[in-house]
């Protein structure tokens, strides 16, 4: 299954040069699904198992594919070693990035400048 995310033209070199080998991404309320499986409660319950990433960006009309080596997600902490938190429409989250390590590049549009 494969992730299609939105990427600047910066990331989209790097990707396409084979010298970003990691995509992050903060987690969200409005963002989480596609990211991870929720229970009723809206609580995280697994990664989605994805095989393949697609960055696109529709300004340079340009893509990058990949396989994706491994998903982790990782809790943000502040400087003191404890966990961050923000509030969104008066409900308590925790911040989580979600990290995927890219394997081998799969397809680069024409369009993407390497650097």
């Amino acid at each position: 299954m494969t992730i299609t995310l939105k990427a600047s033209a910066k990331e989209l070199k790097e990707v396409a040069s084979g010298k970003k080998k990691l995509i992050t991404r903060e987690i969200r309320p409005g963002n989480a699904k596609k990211f991870v499986r929720l229970n009723e409660q809206e609580e995280c319950v697994g990664i989605i198992d994805y095989d393949r990433i697609a960055l696109h960006n529709s300004t340079l009309g340009a893509f990058v594919v990949a396989k994706i080596q491994r998903i982790m997600l990782m809790e943000i902490e502040d400087e003191n070693g404890e966990l961050v938190f923000y509030e969104q429409n008066g409900k308590k989250y925790e911040m989580v990035d979600w990290d995927c390590h890219l394997g081998e590049i799969l397809e680069i549009s024409k369009n993407v400048p390497i650097v």
